[in-house]
């Protein structure tokens, strides 16, 4: 029987008190019993993005493979594991270096062709980085929206305070 492990994250307060952490928990342990897989472990990053890697759980998940404690990791999709391109395709080559199988259960790009599976997680590592970055911008861009009327008031006050000035 072979031995995994699963990996979950959410990166919002909402998502943690949601029901997002269960279904990605559960949709590994479905897949792990239908395949007979032994399921070692979940591993978790509640409120942790997955742009950055120095996230705990995902360190011991790492930690532990260098160890050889499991044969596979499984995630519900690649942005669970990371939403940066270069953080993806290395620790996935990690993983695979230590003998370690790497699963995305949505994505199912898991075929005998190894170099089909490097292309199209480099397609979605890809995809899931710029929806990262593009959601970066509209939060940074909302803010400043909300941000301009405060801006405006105390430009304008302060233009008109010079003029005062002036006058005196």
């Amino acid at each position: 029987m072979k031995s995994a492990v699963g990996y979950v994250r959410v990166s919002s307060d909402k998502q943690v008190r949601g029901e997002s952490l269960e279904i990605q928990r559960s949709e590994i342990e479905t897949y792990c019993n239908s395949k007979g897989y032994k399921l070692k472990e979940i591993y978790d990053d509640k409120g942790w993005s997955g742009a950055y890697e120095e996230r705990p759980g995902f360190q011991k998940m790492m930690q532990d493979a260098r160890f050889g404690k499991f044969e596979t990791v499984v995630v519900y999709d690649h942005s669970r594991f990371s939403r940066d391109l270069t953080d993806t395709m290395v620790c996935v080559r990690e993983l695979q270096n230590n003998g370690v199988e790497f699963i995305a259960l949505r994505e199912n790009i898991e075929t005998q062709d190894k170099s089909v599976q490097e292309m199209v997680r480099i397609i979605l590592g890809a995809t899931y980085q710029h929806e990262r970055r593009k959601t970066m911008e509209r939060t940074f861009n909302g803010k400043e929206k909300e941000r301009a009327p405060v801006l405006y008031r105390q430009t304008a006050l302060w233009v008109h305070m010079e003029q005062r000035k002036r006058k005196i």
